[in-house]
């Protein structure tokens, strides 16, 4: 999910820069940092949200390891 996101967020950074010339690196970097925050925020909100009979197959999704503390 967060490779599809990154994807997404690296081609809009080039298409930004191609239509707005004057823009620095550092605000192409800005941008970037607010957009790769807006979209885990939205991808949490959905896991937040999820209903918890879900929480095998969120796991099979994500490869996570289920850790026993």
């Amino acid at each position: 999910m967060h490779k599809h996101s990154r994807t997404v967020i690296d081609a809009e950074l080039r298409r930004l820069a191609r239509r707005a010339p004057s823009l620095r690196r550092s605000d192409l970097d800005v941008i970037d940092a607010a957009l790769e925050e807006l979209a885990d925020s939205l991808i949490l909100v959905r896991l937040r949200n999820a209903p918890r009979d879900t929480a095998p197959l969120l796991r099979r999704l994500f490869d996570t390891q289920w850790v026993d503390s």
